[in-house]
């Protein structure tokens, strides 16, 4: 085995990271980030947000947190 990448807990990962001699690409706690840009077609956009939370909320790579372009705000795209 060249490398393990743990899905699971905080406290599976943290476990196999510290009891395997074996390279490990993984973290123990998920920050995972959704960026919206200005630019972005809103419609679009908020499927995507959507998606990235409620598809699947107990995954270790569903959405933490939504940043949206300060200008999103102004042209529309964030509402």
């Amino acid at each position: 085995i060249d490398l393990v990448i743990p899905r699971g807990s905080n406290a599976l990962v943290s476990y196999i990271k510290a009891n395997t001699r074996i390279p490990v690409l993984g973290h123990a706690d998920g920050v995972c980030h959704v960026y919206v840009d200005s630019t972005a077609n809103g419609d679009d956009a908020a499927k995507l947000v959507v998606d990235a939370k409620t598809d699947y909320p107990s995954a270790c790579n569903a959405m933490e947190t939504l940043l949206l372009h300060e200008d999103s705000l102004k042209n529309g795209v964030a509402m």
